[in-house]
């Protein structure tokens, strides 16, 4: 059994309406998906040339910063993108 093979039989186990839904710390529910980019200095870059990598991040219609629960997956998430909302 590969990979995939696996995370599909684990993923057909799931019974999502048992799981609750998750909202920012301020009780919203509903989230804008949005792209931030990573500068790649041509230094480092493959080609020689300075290069952007995008990354899809998600942000809190309420307060339009990203969700601690969010940030914290993403590791190097900018402080002051991050929603300061508390419940």
């Amino acid at each position: 059994m590969d990979q995939n093979d696996i995370r599909n039989a684990m993923q057909s186990q799931i019974d999502l309406s048992t799981a609750p839904w998750h909202g920012c710390e301020q009780g919203n529910y509903l989230f804008d998906s949005a792209t931030m980019f990573k500068r790649i200095s041509p230094i480092v870059s493959p080609t020689g040339n300075e290069e952007f990598a995008a990354a899809e991040v998600v942000v809190c219609r309420k307060c339009g910063k990203i969700p601690p629960f969010f940030a914290e997956k993403m590791g190097d998430c900018p402080a002051e993108h991050v929603s300061e909302c508390k419940k």
